[in-house]
């Protein structure tokens, strides 16, 4: 079982996670596309962040949106890391960190087993305990309803893992 870093358990002082509200979507919007614009991840309209609202978390420093993520469960018991987003002011400073931390919390308080995503960063995610995988492991349903179904490109992108 891969477990999480103890430093990594508690965000810094200056920082606060909470679940994303309607009225964050703008904000969700703006960190997403200023990653994506930096090769980061995945763009996202703002309606589909709008109607997956629910799925988000967002970090604060202060007022002000350091950064978000997103969890996409795939049932019974997997979930996805998604949307990860860092504002190039907080980048360095553990608002990713939190804002994963935030997921796999809520993860666990939704009694999901695993954790997997694809990204373009596996040095951040292994600091955090997600292991790279082949692909071919992956859970089965979640690679063909997330992955096959859909479309999406694993180019470039390493596959990781988190077992809860």
């Amino acid at each position: 079982m891969s477990t999480t870093p103890s430093s990594a358990a508690t965000p810094p002082a200056h920082l606060s996670a909470r679940p994303a509200a309607k009225t964050d979507a703008s904000a969700i919007h703006a960190l997403i596309e200023a990653s994506s614009a930096r090769g980061q991840t995945l763009g996202r309209t703002h309606a589909d962040i709008d109607r997956h609202i629910c799925q988000f978390v967002v970090v604060e420093a202060g007022d002000t949106p350091a950064a978000c993520a997103s969890l996409v469960e795939w049932p019974p018991t997997v979930g996805e890391v998604r949307s990860v987003a860092v504002s190039t002011d907080h980048q360095g400073k553990g608002a990713g960190r939190a804002a994963v931390m935030a997921i796999i919390a809520k993860a666990r308080a939704d009694a999901l087993s695993t954790l997997v995503l694809l990204t373009k960063c596996p040095e951040f995610f292994a600091r955090l305990g997600f292991e790279p995988v082949e692909i071919d492991d992956l859970p089965p349903t979640y690679l063909r309803l997330a992955i096959i179904e859909r479309g999406r490109s694993l180019e470039g992108r390493t596959a990781m893992r988190l077992k809860l």
